[in-house]
């Protein structure tokens, strides 16, 4: 089953990377975006927050990376 929480905030804005987006019709499309914000990295994953997302290895593969990314490991 898909979690069928959905969100809306300001979009990626320019000069983002876009990692994923999605089709769903009442969600923002941009669901995950990087940037730099000065000398600091910028990391968006506005995903659903619950067990049935913590649990899937997909939702923690992005977060780990982007931890990673902030991190400056990748």
């Amino acid at each position: 089953m898909v979690s069928a929480r959905t969100y809306a905030m300001n979009d990626a804005g320019e000069g983002s990377d876009v990692l994923l987006t999605t089709d769903h019709p009442k969600s923002m499309k941009t669901i995950a975006w990087t940037r730099q914000y000065k000398k600091a990295r910028v990391f968006c994953y506005q995903s659903s927050h619950d067990n049935q997302a913590y649990a899937n290895p997909n939702f923690r593969k992005v977060v780990a990376r982007g931890i990673q990314w902030l991190a400056g490991r990748t």
